[in-house]
């Protein structure tokens, strides 16, 4: 060990994702002395540079609002659109949530989320007429460029934002190993920069843990490296009660080659300013799952899983490979000009306009 170095703040966040990035940045703007922890690098690990959709919930076809709608008007959009993002939301979880904060988090996301981001800078994907690319009919996701890479647009603007503010101090590279506590108060967290072999004890005056889900409960994974469930951990050593943790299920049609790409999931979603969605077959080359079966669930993930447990059942997939996605049916230039996956596969020699994709269902 090099060095033991102490430090005070008044706002201390673990974790380097969308949420840590804001709440760090945000603390800065209120005048707070705000100090940011990263297990990797800010805006290059975590979850949220994987975050592909965006829950927009655009209003019915035809229905656009124009910029000079009246007050009441706007109002009724925006409250047309919360509504429908709790709903999406809903089912989108089986209604397994708290259902406070899903209508929380969608008033959020409708008021503060999108303007916000928008004029930091991420300019989402839209039609000749000017209006958002959602999916069809359901409209409830949209894009900043190609369907899966939302996220690292995102996370490039939160690390530039982090980056002006120079009263943030920003820790990367460095584990949080234990909250730091005065009775029943935390007063901040002791950390280890294992790049450099610095030891850190930083006392703060707010601790906010943004450390995001868990990734090593199942051999493949969505998850990355860095979330690894220590956040849930360290508040639970320190006395919180954990409460709406993210829920965890398995995505059926994740890549299942390369295990390095396992991340790569082949979207059950509507495609970007489509109806078309993919389709899955077993080991004998026939259909097992049509995703458009399920018309008013634009994420039937849930639906995929029972269908594949099926196959697997009669020896025609495993879990772990033999069942395909195939996007045959989708117009070529739609999924060379909005499905980010199309360009990857081609690494490894598969078109995915002509191509099956073999899977494998992961933990996410």
């Amino acid at each position: 060990m090099k060095d033991v170095s102490h430090l005070e703040v008044d706002v201390l966040v673990i974790g380097g994702g969308a949420a840590g990035a804001r709440a760090a940045y945000d603390s800065s703007i209120a005048g707070m002395k705000t100090a940011i922890i990263v297990k990797s690098q800010l805006g290059k690990s975590g979850c949220s540079i994987f975050a592909g959709n965006l829950n927009y919930c655009g209003p019915p076809e035809g229905e656009e609002s124009s910029e000079s709608a009246g007050e009441i008007q706007a109002q009724q959009v925006f409250s047309d659109r919360a509504r429908r993002n709790v709903e999406f939301s809903a089912r989108y979880t089986h209604y397994l949530v708290d259902q406070e904060y899903i209508k929380n988090a969608a008033d959020f996301a409708q008021e503060n989320f999108f303007p916000w981001i928008e004029r930091n800078g991420l300019y989402l994907m839209r039609d000749e007429e000017g209006n958002i690319v959602t999916d069809s009919p359901c409209r409830t996701s949209a894009w900043a460029v190609k369907m899966g890479m939302s996220g690292s647009l995102i996370m490039d603007i939160m690390r530039k934002l982090i980056q002006s503010r120079k009263d943030i101090k920003v820790f990367e590279q460095t584990a949080v190993t234990r909250l730091l506590k005065n009775g029943d108060d935390v007063v901040g967290a002791t950390a280890l920069d294992y790049l450099n072999g610095i030891f850190y004890i930083i006392h703060a005056k707010v601790v906010i843990i943004a450390t995001g889900h868990s990734n090593y409960l199942s051999l493949r994974s969505t998850g990355t490296r860095d979330g690894a469930a220590n956040g849930w951990v360290m508040a639970y050593e320190a006395g919180a009660r954990l409460k709406n943790i993210e829920i965890q299920w398995y995505h059926a049609s994740d890549v299942a080659y390369p295990a390095t790409w396992m991340r790569l999931h082949l979207y059950p979603n509507p495609l970007p300013g489509t109806e078309h969605r993919s389709k899955m077959f077993n080991s004998e080359g026939k259909l097992f799952f049509d995703c458009n079966w399920y018309q008013s669930n634009s994420v039937p993930y849930y639906q995929q899983m029972k269908h594949l447990v099926k196959e697997v059942k009669a020896g025609k997939a495993d879990f772990a490979g033999g069942f395909y996605t195939s996007f045959q049916h989708v117009e070529p230039e739609v999924m060379e000009d909005k499905f980010y996956q199309t360009q990857f596969m081609k690494k490894i020699g598969i078109d995915l306009k002509s191509d099956m994709m073999e899977n494998g269902s992961t933990y996410h």
